[in-house]
């Protein structure tokens, strides 16, 4: 392994800490939390959204939280799971501006994890994925897709 992959790794799993500590520890779980764990609680336990239980928010954050729900149904694995979005929306944004990424990242550490943070983690894929010179087609709009799935007032717009 090369030395500039070591240190990607050690920066990736710094930021994911920093999240997942201060989620877990210094902000006290707020009612958005406790609705999209309860959300992927019950998506997790084989109850299907708009049909079983009443849902305001799209399916797509909630879905993808109740996949670490399955190694264990509680607040902590809905947290370790969450804490995956930041980390890899630091890594996006660090490939385009370096300082621009902690300032970003440092704002968004005082947010709850939300639907909103994956559609901006899917908007900056989407953005790199527009300046690729290949075929990317397929993937933009798979992309575009999740983004709906995500949040309907971006994925309208976009």
């Amino acid at each position: 392994m090369t030395k500039e992959k070591v240190k990607n790794i050690i920066l990736f799993l710094f930021v994911y800490v920093v999240f997942l500590l201060a989620w877990l520890f210094l902000f006290d779980i707020g009612a958005d939390e406790i609705w999209v764990y309860g959300f992927s609680h019950n998506i997790r336990v084989g109850l299907v959204p708009y049909r079983d239980f009443n849902m305001v928010v799209t399916p797509l954050f909630p879905f993808l939280l109740s996949l670490p729900l399955n190694i264990s149904d509680n607040i902590l694995f809905f947290h370790l799971g969450s804490a995956l979005i930041p980390a890899i929306l630091f890594f996006l944004l660090r490939k385009r501006d370096s300082t621009g990424a902690w300032l970003f990242i440092f704002l968004l550490l005082f947010q709850p994890p939300t639907y909103n943070t994956l559609a901006l983690m899917f908007l900056f894929i989407l953005l790199e994925l527009e300046t690729k010179k290949e075929d990317t087609e397929f993937w933009i709009g798979l992309l575009l897709g999740l983004i709906f799935l995500t949040k309907q007032s971006i994925g309208l717009c976009l």
